[in-house]
Order: structure tokens, then sequence, then C-alpha cells
């Protein structure tokens, strides 16, 4: 057993926007979020998030990293599916770039809902990964279980890494 693991901060999808976004606990779990930005429709909204969601069931247990590249592919192959809609702009490299072509997308509403909550989260969240300068903390973090591992070594190997205490 890990004594250390909740010391440390998890990377997966579900734990950074747990850690990092002003989720809504209650009887719903939700996150409020732009729908439409910069269209005149555009309103905020509280989005639950739930076991009905495809992406999330999906997606959070991923590490954040993986999961903006899944975001990323999969939106990729929507384009590809609506070759009408690749046309308006060939560049959908990055999350802001994605969120942005889904506002013009008005036919196929409830995916665009459902991707512009997760490019939103997964935006924010690696937003607020890097203002609060977390890769410093993980290193740490991680420097920190790596010296407890050494130090529980030296107490039961000793300094020759043998067990023999004769």
């Amino acid at each position: 057993m890990d004594i250390l693991a909740p010391l440390i901060h998890e990377f997966t999808y579900q734990a950074m926007v747990h850690d990092l976004l002003p989720i809504r606990e209650g009887e719903k779990i939700t996150y409020r979020t732009l729908i439409n930005e910069g269209q005149p429709d555009q309103e905020e909204k509280d989005i639950e998030i739930s076991e009905k969601d495809r992406i999330w069931v999906e997606s959070r247990h991923q590490h954040m990293k993986d999961i903006i590249e899944k975001l990323t592919a999969d939106f990729q192959k929507f384009m590809d599916a609506n070759p009408n809609f690749t046309k308006q702009n060939d560049n959908a490299a990055s999350l802001s770039a994605i969120k942005d072509m889904m506002a013009g997308l008005p036919q196929f509403q409830s995916e665009k809902e459902a991707y512009n909550l997760h490019l939103s989260m997964a935006q924010e969240s690696m937003d607020r990964f890097q203002k609060f300068k977390l890769p410093d903390v993980a290193s740490l973090e991680q420097v920190r279980r790596l010296s407890g591992f050494l130090l529980i070594w030296m107490l039961t190997f000793g300094p020759t890494g043998t067990c023999d205490r004769s």
C-alpha cells in the first residue's frame, strides 16, 4: 500500500476538474459555462456532469494530457464526418479554436454543448494548472515521495541494501 498517495496530486481529468474548477456539488454535479460564446444568443448555463454524459464517462479517468488529445481527435473525426463545416476553418489545433468552431454549429446542439462543456473544462483546468504553477508542485511532490521511499529503504535494508542485520 502506498501511504503517500493521498498527499500527491492526481492529474486525471476528473481529479483536475474537481480540484481546480468551481464545480457545484449537491444532488447534481454541475459546471457553469458559456453556451454560444461570442454569438448574439450567448448565455451562461449550468450543465450537469453525470453518468449520462458519454464524454465524461469515457474520459474522466484518463490523464489530462490524454483527454486533451482525445477531445481534439474526436473533434477532428466530427469535422471529417461533416465536410461542410471543415470549409469554414481548417485550424482545429487548439482547444480554443475547436471551442470557437463549435459555436457556429446550431444543427448539432446537444453534441455541441457536450463538446463545449468538456473543451471549456479542459482548457480552464489547464489554465489554472499553469497559473497556480502546479507542474512545480508536482515535481516537488515526486521528489518528496522518492525521498520517503529512500528513507524507508535505508531503514529497512541499511546502507548496503541488504536485510542482513546480524
